[in-house]
């Protein structure tokens, strides 16, 4: 991958950009805004970038989530599976659809907060907020990386 300057950036986005310095005639004026121009695209830019990226969950919240869901869910959950409702899975095509998936935390407040596990809740008095967290962030990490 090719590394551009400010200016080379601006030319590569901008060809015409580069006349501009020879027909106003203040080629140094034109190519100090347009280098700190670019600059300032490619910091918006980045940090767009970065903000909309889905941040990945702990490794250890991920690991913690998977010792939780070993001794509570793996009942009706074994392989992202679902034994009472087969089409509601745990892969991400199936939590996008029937809990509109956008982060752990849609996982963990369905498991929680909703009627659908009322029954199977049983354990929840054993279950902290951290467990369902934990195990949110299992579920999450092996939905989007397809790991069921």
């Amino acid at each position: 991958m090719k590394a551009f300057s400010g200016l080379s950036l601006v030319t590569f986005l901008f060809p015409s950009a580069s006349c501009a310095f020879i027909q106003h005639g203040r080629p140094s004026y034109f190519k100090e805004n347009l280098q700190a121009t670019a600059q300032n695209i490619a910091i918006v830019a980045a940090a767009t970038i970065l903000s909309t990226a889905p941040l990945a969950a702990n490794a250890a919240d991920v690991a913690k989530g998977e010792a939780v869901f070993q001794t509570t869910c793996i009942v009706c959950h074994k392989g992202g599976t679902n034994a009472i409702a087969k089409e509601r899975t745990l892969e991400k095509d199936a939590l996008e659809k029937f809990i509109g998936l956008e982060s752990e935390a849609n996982i963990s407040s369905f498991v929680k907060d909703s009627n659908v596990h009322r029954g199977a809740l049983a354990f929840s008095a054993r279950l902290s907020d951290e467990d369902y967290k934990d195990v949110a962030a299992f579920v999450y990490n092996q939905a989007m990386e397809n790991k069921w």
